[in-house]
């Protein structure tokens, strides 16, 4: 449509995300260019992690990219372990952990390089200690106050698995692209903090069976009401500030977030998607994971849309929870450390 740039584009959403680009007028609010009929079919968390303060709407939602944790069946059996019986408390998925270490395998694939692990074993487990999602993005945005029991609580959990040697000791390393899903699919890492969007290339075309690999919630780590809701990364379309249409270009997105648009992408794509309610009548096949996603009657998001700014409060909590699960720092000063970047102008 347009000839001066692109009319929208997809991309995360969060705080640090597309509300960040779009007050920095990347993008345009979409309260007044798409109907309430159309955002009455969207997941509405994943309304509200794109919504400011303000209440302005900087992106509409289409892919709600579950996370859960994947495991390799074959590698548990060798460890003794009866993958019938597994849970995700937080007890029974160390012990797993354990047994795959003592069985000479690698119970968890990465660790450290960056911070990335860190992200995933942590800050993206942190809605398990909220009983609203407001009040996670609350928690990161507002930053009142991070020497906060709850953020110790992942904080140790993840140091845990470190100092126990559960995480990969060539992950501190090794670069991400080349390392961390293919650990698994290469079936070098029992267990894999795992996302819907990757399924396809990780499972399906990986050198993993798919008869080999199981799926089960994120292990817990808090036990506030949210933590037995499975949380996702969302994708969502925002409109480019400049765009000449903006009209057409509402008018195109809420035909992307129609009914048979989500079902279309649901069941020929294997993705998760951010219409609410979505009925699927032959379900044979789905993913384990597709099913699961349908089974759940709410969800939230990870820590990573909370954090306020990727660039500068995302990293920083990567780089200072490393340093803390190396003993380098103590909990109060990764705590300043976020206090200080978050409230800096």
């Amino acid at each position: 449509m347009s000839q001066s740039g692109f009319d929208f584009l997809y991309e995360w959403a969060g705080e640090g995300n597309v509300i960040m680009r779009g007050k920095a007028g990347t993008y345009q609010p979409l309260n007044d260019l798409i109907s309430k009929s159309v955002l009455a079919n969207i997941n509405p968390v994943t309304i509200q992690a794109c919504t400011d303060s303000d209440g302005k709407l900087w992106g509409l939602p289409f892919l709600n990219d579950l996370k859960y944790l994947a495991y390799n069946k074959r590698m548990l059996k060798e460890a003794g372990i009866d993958v019938s019986k597994m849970t995700n408390s937080w007890k029974d998925f160390t012990s797993m952990c354990e047994k795959v270490k003592q069985a000479g395998m690698v119970p968890i694939t990465w660790a450290n390089k960056e911070g990335y692990g860190c992200e995933l074993w942590c800050l993206n487990n942190m809605y398990q200690y909220f009983d609203e999602t407001q009040e996670l993005i609350d928690f990161f945005v507002k930053g009142e106050n991070f020497n906060d029991p709850r953020l110790k609580d992942a904080a140790d959990k993840y140091k845990y698995l470190y100092k126990k040697g559960y995480l990969w000791p060539g992950g501190e390393t090794a670069d991400y692209a080349s390392y961390y899903f293919p650990m698994f699919s290469s079936e070098k890492a029992a267990f894999i903090w795992m996302m819907n969007s990757k399924w396809y290339t990780v499972v399906r075309q990986g050198e993993i069976a798919e008869d080999n690999v199981g799926y089960m919630k994120l292990p817990l780590f808090g036990n506030a009401r949210l933590a037995n809701v499975m949380p996702t990364l969302d994708y969502v379309f925002a409109m480019a500030k400049w765009t000449k249409y903006p009209e057409e270009t509402a008018k195109a997105l809420s035909y992307f977030v129609n009914e048979k648009w989500m079902k279309r992408l649901f069941t020929g794509y294997n993705q998760t998607v951010a219409y609410k309610g979505l009925k699927v009548e032959d379900t044979s096949e789905l993913t384990i994971p597709q099913k699961m996603f349908l089974e759940q009657k709410e969800l939230t998001i990870i820590g990573y849309e909370a954090v306020k700014d990727t660039a500068m409060q995302y990293e920083t909590f990567n780089r200072g929870l490393t340093q803390y699960s190396k003993d380098e720092i103590t909990f109060e000063e990764f705590a300043q450390q976020l206090y200080v970047v978050t409230h800096q102008d």
